[in-house]
């Protein structure tokens, strides 16, 4: 295997000439660059630099085993291993026989039985080492505290990747199918649910039940929503789960991020078809067998109720018929005729493929994304019997795609206007009850005044 220098390596630092350096091995990755699943902008800005660690961030090692290695082109002649004694540097290299790092412990046992395998061997110049191991190791196992299933220490650079590979898209009337399995996603008043329709049912397909008004919120967040039976205005959102520390489903909840506009769809894409539902869909609740707190789940926010569309391809504009959203006017700006929606013709204003992600905690857990799969299992939230499960998005799965369509597009007022019954304007601040006071309050207030006539009648008799 050819030697190469780290300035040697420097030179090939152009869009058609891209060496870079992973763990002491040099790659030639010039043809690979319109193949990389995360973008061409990834390698070009490595080009003749190490990246080993940005590697080691976003790849499992079976990556360099099946693609990695057949791109080999040499070693780097000056690559130093790290500072450690000279017992745990094995002389058994692969790839143009280098040296590389044995593997260190990963616990307590490993770390005796590593610790007493290679003291034969050091002598006395690894027994510092070796103690210092030992007392990292130790504090490590007593000061751990066990995150939950969504931590994720990667979060400040998913997060942000996020966001730049997602985009706007035009508000108004969309239906959300599944391009794997073809469900369409569903609301059903009854239960007040978000479930996946199935495949092979008559629900599986664009109607009142599966058409979505979509709103936006600013940056690249929107809000998805639904009316009820009783025109209450209910929007998708995020659940987090205290018991498993993470966000385990998307649910129908009333919305707390919007109260202008509460928006009848005004216009019918399957005349006369409302659905069908019977008493095996929605499924029959489940009860967990494990105990749990009563409520462990947490109170819905408004960020819990944004998401973002993560682009399918994120080197792709989405294009849509005739429409176009301007954030810096928060509107749909409309070239020609609005297309006239009809399901039988399939006349639309475009549908383009996206992961729904969850907004709520983009920052420091997992990224989930709407997963076509639903849960029935009930727990507390007895008005939330049917969920759509969340699942950590992975770039590439098409499990987590869906196929967004947008029937008719509508503009939207943005805000939140509170409701006058609960807005302080000062005329009741000598009331002994108004509508800030808590129940506990009034009751002591009432007591308190209660005593008072009661201590004037006795010292008046």
């Amino acid at each position: 295997m050819k030697t190469y220098t780290s300035e040697q390596v420097a030179e090939h630092n152009k869009a058609d000439d891209i060496w870079i350096i992973i763990d002491g091995k040099v790659f030639d990755v010039t043809n690979f660059v319109n193949e990389h699943p995360g973008g061409k902008k990834v390698l070009v800005k490595m080009a003749g630099k190490d990246a080993s660690k940005k590697f080691a961030q976003f790849h499992s090692p079976s990556v360099m085993q099946k693609v990695g290695l057949p791109m080999q082109i040499g070693v780097v002649a000056d690559a130093k291993l790290r500072q450690l004694p000279w017992c745990l540097i094995s002389s058994s290299g692969s790839g143009g026989g280098g040296a590389k790092l044995s593997g260190l412990p990963r616990n307590l046992v490993q770390l005796f039985i590593f610790s007493f395998s290679y003291i034969p061997l050091c002598m006395l110049s690894s027994i510092p080492f070796l103690l210092l191991l030992h007392l990292v190791a130790l504090i490590k196992t007593v000061s751990a505290v066990e995150g939950g299933e969504g931590t994720y220490p990667l979060a400040h650079i998913t997060g942000p990747q996020i966001i730049e590979n997602s985009t706007h898209i035009p508000t108004g009337y969309y239906t959300f199918r599944h391009v794997e399995t073809g469900q369409y996603l569903q609301f059903i008043d009854s239960g007040n649910q978000i479930v996946p329709a199935r495949a092979d049912s008559a629900n599986a397909t664009a109607f009142n039940g599966t058409m979505w008004t979509v709103k936006w919120h600013g940056d690249k967040n929107y809000s998805i929503h639904h009316l009820n039976a009783v025109k209450y205005d209910k929007c998708i959102s995020t659940r987090w789960d205290h018991l498993r520390g993470l966000d385990d489903a998307a649910v129908m909840w009333q919305c707390e991020v919007d109260n202008i506009t509460r928006n009848d769809i005004d216009f019918d894409i399957y005349p006369g078809f409302h659905g069908v539902y019977n008493a095996s869909d929605p499924h029959p609740l489940e009860k967990r067998l494990e105990r749990r707190y009563e409520n462990t789940y947490e109170a819905i926010r408004q960020d819990k109720q944004q998401w973002l569309f993560m682009r399918y391809d994120p080197t792709e504009t989405p294009k849509w018929t005739n429409v176009r959203f301007d954030p810096d006017t928060a509107e749909n700006h409309v070239e020609g005729d609005i297309v006239k929606p009809n399901r039988k013709k399939n006349q639309n204003s475009g549908s383009n493929q996206f992961y729904i992600v969850s907004a709520a905690h983009l920052w420091n857990m997992k990224p989930r994304c709407i997963y076509p799969q639903a849960s029935y299992v009930f727990t507390f939230t007895p008005n939330n019997t049917g969920v759509t499960a969340l699942d950590h998005c992975v770039w590439g799965n098409t499990s987590q795609l869906w196929e967004a369509t947008l029937w008719k597009p509508a503009n939207f007022p943005m805000g939140f206007e509170p409701d006058p019954r609960y807005i302080d304007n000062g005329t009741d601040a000598f009331l002994l009850w108004n509508a800030h006071t808590s129940p506990g309050t009034t009751i002591l207030w009432w007591a308190c005044l209660a005593s008072l006539a009661l201590f004037a009648w006795i010292w008046r008799t």
